[in-house]
């Protein structure tokens, strides 16, 4: 055997496999096979580092970037040569030895970015400075590895954190915010795109700064700011600037940040009020209170000079003026508040308008009397000039309050404890709702009697006395030692309520009584008919009587059980009118007082209401008793009942008016008339067509009705006949027509062919279970038998 090995190395000869490594990845080794061969292209067996194999990148075809290669001896003349660029993009290899080009030398080689750093990432469009809540922010992030090659791909995440008076985040607790959170208002979203850049968008809407950061969350694990140190793409990014410190000027003041969100556009929904002048005032005093302008977000307005103004009214009569003040000085102190300070003298409810840009904002303000109450202003409690207490003429400018409450201060009986209040009034009128006050009250005549001053803790004050002789007397009420109220002339009719201030020296004092003793009444004793207007007079013109209803307006009532209707008066004419119209007959009451306490002489009284004319419709045929079933029962009589030969047929006929009121009394005369008939239409009992007989018995069940009862007498042809009674009222038919009965002889004597049995029992039993049913005895001409005696088995 001859072994023929290998010759020398001839480079030219040598060849590259670089099949492995058309697509690398920037900042690793790849590796390419080179195989050694002598010039006549056999493989070498043998070789070493000595091969001199050497490996260059053409800068002309791919873009610049470090390169380095080194070469490895493996064995049967193989040798591994590994190159690194840390440039991506299409490059081309050349593989020398001596100078001299290898076989599939030159290759190409696509590099691919390598695995995304935080230093190499960065921003790709500047970071928002300057916004305004409830806007959207935006940045774009690159990705990139270590060595700047911008990734084309996606995959990387992000997390995003927008840090100031609130938190925004991309991930809580490992998980994103989009996903995990309700409020989509606190998240951060990164949007990758896929091609190595991802969108960031934010909504912050709470004014103020904010530090943005943006972090790499690393395959490994690793979290770190993206950004190369010491350069503007750094995260976090931030810029400070100069600032005044408003507290020390003199300082140094610093502000750092990243986003500056200024407030949005104010809205009158969202601006708050502080202050209790924004609710309540107190007569006769300035209040205040501060508008903070606000957005929709409640972030308060950073600048002043918007138009705001303010409106307070009570009606068209009751309108106070106020003032707004913008607090927003040069220095930036005060800016979003405004002031609002104002008067009210009117205690009672305002509506409170603010307006602002086209926007109005409606509060409602409420006004409190004085501190203190004015004896001057202090008096009787004031009515509408429109109540029924009030018979004065108001003058034009008394705003409607010119009548006073208080009977017992004019007009008062001997022997009798009388009241009256006094309403404490601030200096500008309006009634006090405290009490506290030190009234004194003193009556002087023939007699001199000290009131008793009751505080009821609101603003007013019962006075009680008592006089024991009859006459005239000067009341005097005082505040702090000062007569209240306002002196007026006196009115010329002693009847009329005149006090107007003290002392008043028209204090009447009459004999006992209750004042209604003189009336005049006339009606209760009559009769009324059902559905006909009745009326009642009053002689009212007793003064004292007058001015007792003047004080004290008449209240009327009309009942039964548990029944009332109104009652109409007529004041209009003298005497006076109560007319009423009930359509229930029966005995009404009818009570007549003053106020709801005071009954005239003799009220309650009673009203007599009687049913009116009977009415066909309505009348009644029924059977033995009082068995009334309503407007179906006309000719109630159950067709069919059997009337039993030679023996009393017993009816009642019960006349009833329009209202279905029934007969009561025998004030009119009803024309009842009753017939009965066979079939054929012959009379069976001739002059039996006569009237019927009235029930007159006081307290009996039937009083009112008509008794109908006869004995048939027919012969025995005229068994199992029908007949037909006929009732009439007034000439017109009352029963329905025909209305059959049936005569039947009664032999007493059982058949057992005319008797008949039913019952569930004939159809149907159980074992063990009592089995029942009904047997109904009937005599030959299959009449029902009233009695027992059979047997039947």
């Amino acid at each position: 055997l001859i072994l023929i090995t290998a010759g020398a190395m001839v480079p030219s000869r040598c060849i590259v496999d670089a099949r492995a490594t058309q697509v690398v990845t920037a900042g690793v080794y790849s590796d390419v096979l080179i195989q050694a061969r002598d010039r006549f292209d056999n493989n070498r067996t043998s070789g070493s580092v000595a091969d001199g194999f050497i490996l260059v990148k053409n800068e002309t075809r791919s873009v610049a970037g470090a390169f380095s290669f080194k070469t490895r001896y493996e064995v049967e003349g193989i040798t591994i040569g590994s190159f690194l660029t840390a440039s991506k993009g299409l490059h081309t290899i050349h593989v020398l030895s001596g100078g001299v080009q290898l076989l599939e030398s030159p290759f190409s080689v696509m590099v691919m970015p390598g695995v995304a750093s935080a230093h190499g990432t960065f921003n790709a469009t500047k970071v928002p400075e300057l916004g305004t809540a409830g806007e959207m922010q935006t940045l774009t992030i690159q990705a990139a590895d270590k060595y700047g090659n911008l990734h084309e791909t996606g995959g990387e995440e992000l997390d995003v954190s927008v840090k100031g008076l609130t938190y925004l985040y991309t991930f809580i607790n490992g998980v994103r915010c989009t996903a995990s959170s309700a409020d989509k208002g606190s998240c951060v979203e990164v949007l990758d795109r896929g091609t190595g850049q991802y969108d960031v968008r934010f909504r912050p809407t709470i004014a103020g700064d904010y530090f943005i950061e943006a972090r790499l969350r690393g395959k490994d694990g690793t979290v770190a700011q993206i950004g190369q140190p010491g350069t503007p793409s750094r995260s976090p990014w931030q810029r400070c600037i100069t600032c005044v410190n408003l507290d020390f000027p003199d300082r140094e003041c610093v502000r750092c940040l990243t986003l500056e969100v200024r407030p949005a556009k104010v809205t009158l929904a969202a601006s708050t009020t502080y202050g209790a002048g924004a609710s309540r005032f107190t007569s006769g005093k300035e209040v205040e209170f501060l508008v903070y302008a606000r957005d929709a977000f409640g972030n308060i307005q950073t600048t002043g000079g918007l138009d705001m103004h303010v409106s307070i009214i009570g009606g068209n009569e009751f309108i106070i003026n106020a003032t707004v003040a913008d607090m927003c000085d040069t220095s930036g102190v005060g800016c979003g508040q405004y002031t609002v300070a104002y008067t009210g003298t009117i205690a009672k409810t305002y509506a409170m308008i603010i307006t602002l840009l086209q926007e109005k904002k409606e509060m409602m303000v409420q006004g409190f009397p004085a501190s203190r109450a004015d004896s001057k202003a202090s008096g009787l409690p004031w009515l509408n000039a429109d109540a029924r207490q009030c018979n004065e003429d108001c003058p034009e400018d008394s705003q409607d309050r010119c009548c006073l409450m208080g009977e017992g201060a004019s007009y008062s009986q001997s022997l009798k404890d009388t009241t009256f209040l006094i309403q404490a009034r601030d200096k500008f009128g309006n009634d006090m709702t405290s009490g506290g006050e030190n009234f004194e009250v003193e009556v002087a005549g023939p007699m001199l009697v000290n009131g008793l001053v009751e505080d009821l803790g609101s603003g007013q004050y019962v006075v009680k006395y008592k006089v024991l002789i009859p006459g005239t007397y000067v009341l005097s009420a005082r505040l702090r030692r000062v007569h209240i109220g306002v002196m007026y002339d006196a009115c010329p009719d002693p009847a009329e309520q005149c006090f107007r201030g003290s002392p008043m020296s028209e204090l009447i004092i009459a004999n006992p009584g209750t004042g209604l003793e003189g009336l005049v009444i006339d009606g209760p004793g009559n009769n009324f008919f059902a559905g006909t207007m009745g009326v009642v007079t009053i002689d009212v013109t007793d003064k004292t009587a007058q001015r007792i209803f003047g004080v004290s307006p008449m209240a009327t009532a009309l009942h039964i059980g548990t029944s009332r209707t109104d009652v109409a008066v007529n004041s209009t004419v003298n005497p006076w009118q109560l007319s009423f119209n009930v359509e229930q007959a029966g005995t009404w009451t009818l009570s007549i007082t003053a106020g709801l306490l005071t009954h005239v002489v003799g009220s309650p009284f009673s009203i007599t209401v009687l049913p009116d004319t009977a009415v066909v419709a309505n009348t009644l045929v029924t059977g033995s008793g009082h068995q009334t079933t309503g407007r179906a029962s006309q000719g109630g009589l159950v067709p069919g009942v059997a009337g039993i030969l030679d023996k009393k047929l017993r009816l009642y006929i019960i006349p009833r008016d329009k209202f279905f009121n029934e007969r009561t009394h025998a004030l009119l005369n009803d024309n009842v008339r009753w017939g009965m008939y066979m079939t054929s239409g012959t009379i069976i009992e001739p002059g039996s067509f006569a009237s019927g007989r009235r029930m007159m018995e006081p307290g009996n069940d039937h009083f009112g009705q008509y008794l109908l009862e006869t004995t048939p007498i027919t012969s025995p042809r005229s068994v199992g006949t029908e007949f037909s009674l006929e009732v009439t009222l007034s000439g017109m038919t009352i029963t329905a027509a025909p209305m059959p009965i049936w005569m039947f002889p009664t032999s007493g004597v059982v058949d057992a062919a005319k008797s008949v049995a039913y019952g569930g029992g004939l159809r149907l039993g159980s074992a063990a279970q009592d089995v029942t049913f009904t047997i109904e005895a009937r005599d030959t001409n299959g009449a029902r038998l009233t009695a027992g005696g059979a047997t039947f088995a």
